[in-house]
């Protein structure tokens, strides 16, 4: 009997099909395209955090400048930025102001400036343009110094360390008014660095003292005219005030006048101020008797440079030196 077999044959089931490398492409793309879509939409639900921009402080010379910066604590201050008017040695007296100072005043959110006859180009900024930014606050420290006298106190004021401490309080007060999120950070400054003006104010009391029957020979304009009056320090300048007219000769009498002094009071040394050509200087120690005479140079900071501030020069250490040159003869 014959057996039909029945012959199954078991096919290798078919792998499935796949897309080509361009459709596969295709469709990565447009999932990523479909996720930055998504996450613009959110985004724009979110609430968005507002961003916060220093606020600028700005300082017309660099006295005030170093004043700020130490009250500020500027090297760890993250809200404030502080900038200088006149800088890179620029001389106070002469300064011509341009567009770029006008911006400096006119953008800032707190305005520190001296306010005397040099610095009237100030008052004219502020007066004259409206565009300055709103809401500003102006210390116009002149203002803030009173005085015996009825008469406006000399511009000169910044070099007592008396004056120093009171301007420094306003500063600080101000500073406090604008970022008042921080305010004990600023009086605690404030404090530290009055003790250090103490210190510089008792040091000129005892040095005051120590040459009370002293004059110190002046062979130059006068800008420590209010700081020796503070202290009672005598003198006599060949001109007693600042700045000094261009090309000032006194008359040769008074040359005279000032040799015969230097005889008189037996003096080691006669004084200028930086920048000074020395001439004058020269002129009256060659007419006394004591051609050994030294002359010394007090620093009024005029010319200070932020690079020197950076460096370690500042008003504490300068006024210091200054003190040092106040020596008995």
């Amino acid at each position: 009997m014959q057996q039909n077999l029945s012959l199954k044959v078991c096919s290798k089931p078919s792998a499935p099909s796949t897309p080509s490398t361009g459709s596969g492409t295709a469709l990565r793309i447009g999932f990523a395209f479909t996720l930055f879509l998504a996450f613009l939409l959110l985004s724009s639900c979110m609430p968005k955090k507002k961003t916060s921009s220093r606020l600028k402080v700005v300082a017309s010379v660099p006295v005030l400048y170093d004043w700020t910066r130490n009250l500020m604590d500027e090297r760890e201050n993250t809200r404030l930025f502080l900038n200088l008017i006149v800088k890179n040695g620029l001389q106070y007296h002469s300064f011509s102001p341009g567009i770029t100072e006008e911006n400096l005043i006119n953008s800032a959110d707190l305005l520190i400036y001296v306010g005397g006859p040099s610095e009237q180009w100030i008052d004219d900024i502020i007066k004259n343009n409206p565009s300055a930014k709103d809401g500003r606050l102006v210390l116009k420290l002149i203002d803030c110094i009173t005085d015996d006298s009825s008469e406006t106190p000399d511009e000169h004021f910044i070099f007592s360390p008396v004056k120093a401490k009171v301007c420094c309080q306003e500063i600080s007060d101000y500073l406090c008014k604008l970022d008042p999120q921080n305010e004990a950070s600023y009086k605690e400054s404030c404090s530290k660095y009055k003790g250090l003006l103490s210190i510089l104010d008792n040091s000129f009391q005892i040095q005051a003292q120590k040459t009370q029957n002293q004059d110190f020979i002046i062979c130059d304009r006068m800008p420590f005219g209010p700081l020796f009056k503070e202290y009672g320090f005598n003198y006599v300048a060949l001109y007693d005030k600042c700045p000094a007219p261009e090309k000032f000769q006194p008359e040769t009498e008074t040359i005279k006048e000032f040799g015969r002094k230097i005889d008189q009071t037996n003096a080691g040394a006669v004084y200028v101020f930086d920048n000074s050509d020395k001439k004058l200087a020269k002129q009256v120690i060659a007419a006394s008797k004591n051609p050994k005479c030294d002359t010394l140079v007090f620093d009024s900071m005029e010319g200070l440079t932020l690079s020197q501030l950076f460096s370690g020069k500042n008003y504490i250490n300068i006024m210091q030196n200054n003190l040092t040159l106040l020596r008995p003869n």
